[in-house]
């Protein structure tokens, strides 16, 4: 059995003529060259995409930075709301039952509880970006730390 090389499934025999050889090796050195450009092109789309992912992560990160502060704002402006509120009742307050108390505590939190959610509601589409670029940011740590945990061990 020969040892001949297969180009497009024909049998090739290697050539024996000098000039018909270094021909030879130039396409092959061509195809090798082509292949190397191509796994470059690979490597260079991963690290691309590495940092479209980072840059993301960061503009949600960015994004929900502010959405804290606002909702971090409304709760300040609903806690003072409140302390008026409980302010001009006055002796009102030392009349009620500790039911009473309970039950418009329970009222309030539910109400600071839709408003959030609301909140929430109306930001749909920010706050799924945020998520996924939280997830995705989380997957991309947790893979970089196994794959140097492989490397160590």
């Amino acid at each position: 059995m020969s040892h001949t090389p297969k180009d497009n499934g024909q049998d090739r025999r290697a050539p024996t003529d000098p000039r018909a050889l270094a021909e030879e090796i130039e396409r092959t050195r061509a195809e090798v060259g082509d292949t190397v450009e191509s796994l470059t092109a690979r490597t260079h789309l991963r690290d691309q995409a590495r940092q479209r992912a980072g840059d993301v992560a960061d503009r949600a990160k960015e994004r929900i930075g502010g959405r804290s502060g606002a909702l971090r704002h409304a709760g300040e402006q609903f806690r003072g709301r409140i302390a008026e509120r409980a302010g001009g009742r006055g002796d009102r307050t030392g009349e009620a039952t500790p039911e009473q108390v309970q039950q418009r505590a329970q009222q309030r939190a539910q109400d600071a509880t839709r408003q959030v959610a609301g909140t929430l509601r109306r930001n749909r589409r920010q706050v799924a970006c945020a998520a996924m670029s939280l997830l995705a940011a989380r997957w991309f740590i947790r893979r970089r730390r196994h794959r140097r945990a492989d490397r160590a061990g």
